[in-house]
């Protein structure tokens, strides 16, 4: 299990209730990056309950050609990949719930992040902690 390093993280606590772009992104340098000789796992963290999901949720994995001031991707939005809808049901267990996305090889646009988006209609009160590394996690921290 790797040691999250906090420039990898792009959701810390981060409240969703609507769809929404993490709150920061990876910076891989150039556009048109190859990614697949390591691995590079999304993983995302149910930090407090969400309530108001009826309809479920997914969790992309975006790359994008450009960022605001906070390093929120704001241009040339792609998904890369996404889970299925994720029911109501596994954002309502006790404690932490954790996710792992793994990033397909291929090449990369310049920003790498992720976007949180309800089927259907607004959750209230959930939030997500997220950031990438090259490594499965064992246990929730």
């Amino acid at each position: 299990m790797g040691i999250p390093d906090l420039r990898t993280r792009i959701s810390n606590a981060q409240a969703v209730t609507t769809d929404d772009v993490a709150d920061s992104s990876i910076d891989l340098g150039a556009a048109d990056k190859q990614i697949g000789i390591s691995r590079l796992i999304l993983h995302v963290f149910a930090t407090t309950a969400f309530t108001g999901l009826d309809s479920g949720l997914t969790i992309k994995i975006i790359d994008g050609t450009g960022v605001d001031g906070s390093g929120e991707i704001n241009a040339g939005e792609l998904i890369v990949i996404q889970t299925p809808v994720i029911p109501q049901s596994e954002f309502l267990t006790g404690g932490v719930r954790h996710w792992q996305i793994e990033l397909p090889p291929g090449k990369r646009q310049r920003y790498l992040s992720a976007r949180y988006t309800p089927a259907s209609e607004a959750g209230v009160a959930g939030k997500f902690t997220s950031h990438f590394d090259s490594e499965p996690e064992s246990e929730v921290r």
